[in-house]
């Protein structure tokens, strides 16, 4: 944002891309969209913003969306799940009754816990993380023996169980707090134009 504090050569280019924005479907017959993407909004140059007209609040996943991503981590990644109950992959005081799958239970209390989709992959890796130190005792012993050893050793890959993802739930938390995520909804409420907006 050009404000008292910006130095010169930001406000160039900043004055710059508005240029290039103001320019962009002014000749010839090819079509150009441009799509932006911000976590710090509220720093955007009002300038910026006029020239977006479609601001959408991407918001965090929901139910759906956070299955999606941990299957993207796991199963799509080649790692099965245990035969244990959905129930058993969750800390106990998280509601997930109502899941019929591992990946189901681990999105309900993903966004139980307002984790966003970067803190599902984390959440995830942490649990691959786990199982292959739990299937691996001796992981430690071949870092020792240099590269060699490494190259000689056959990792051991077993399905994730639910004490893999409870050390990773007890590693992972939300990275966003609520006052950031009201900051968010509180500017798309002023300026945004999809449907969670005041404009629709």
């Amino acid at each position: 944002s050009r404000d008292d504090n910006s130095d010169q050569s930001s406000r160039r280019v900043l004055n710059t891309l508005l240029s290039e924005l103001d320019g962009i479907n002014k000749g010839g017959d090819d079509f150009v969209m441009v799509l932006g993407a911000t976590n710090k909004p509220g720093d955007l140059d009002n300038a910026v913003r006029r020239r977006f007209p479609e601001r959408l609040l991407i918001p965090l996943p929901g139910v759906d969306a956070a299955e999606e991503i941990v299957k993207i981590h796991t199963t799509k990644g080649g790692v099965s799940f245990g035969e244990a109950s959905p129930s058993q992959f969750v800390p106990n005081d998280w509601a997930t009754s109502q899941a019929s799958t591992p990946p189901q239970a681990l999105a309900t209390a993903c966004v139980e816990a307002g984790f966003t989709g970067s803190d599902i992959e984390a959440l995830c890796r942490r649990a691959v993380d786990a199982m292959v130190q739990r299937s691996n005792p001796d992981l430690v012993a071949v870092a020792d023996r240099g590269l060699d050893g490494a190259r000689q050793y056959d990792l051991s890959i077993t399905p994730l169980e639910p004490q893999d993802f409870r050390t990773a739930f007890n590693r992972t938390s939300a990275s966003l707090s609520s006052q950031e995520i009201a900051r968010y909804t509180d500017w798309n409420q002023q300026y945004g134009t999809g449907p969670t907006s005041r404009n629709q």
